[in-house]
């Protein structure tokens, strides 16, 4: 019982790449989600790398923080620039990313 108390609560640090935008934004959500099948239920996905607006990125992280949720998972990103942050709220995604206003 205990081992399946850490699992449920392990957590999962992912920095963002030069590697993980354009066509590699897909590849980078969908290892996301299978940490979910690993045991994961809670990703940190550290933006400070994340340098400009990448839909490909943007719509791999806005699946992946609905795969979370429905799941009773917690997704957050962290180190979100503010350019960044203006450029998700304009487009009205901020509540789907968690992210607070």
């Amino acid at each position: 019982m205990a081992t399946a108390l850490m699992i449920d609560m392990a957590e999962h640090c992912v920095p963002v790449t030069a590697t993980s935008v354009g066509p590699n934004g897909r590849a980078f959500g969908e290892a996301l989600i299978q940490g979910f099948d690993r045991g994961l239920r809670r990703v940190i996905v550290d933006c400070v790398e994340w340098r400009q607006l990448d839909l490909g990125l943007l719509s791999a992280l806005v699946k992946s923080a609905d795969f979370y949720r429905k799941r009773g998972g917690e997704f957050r990103l962290v180190n979100l620039s503010r350019e960044l942050t203006a450029d998700i709220r304009e487009l009205r995604l901020q509540s789907r990313l968690g992210i607070i206003e």
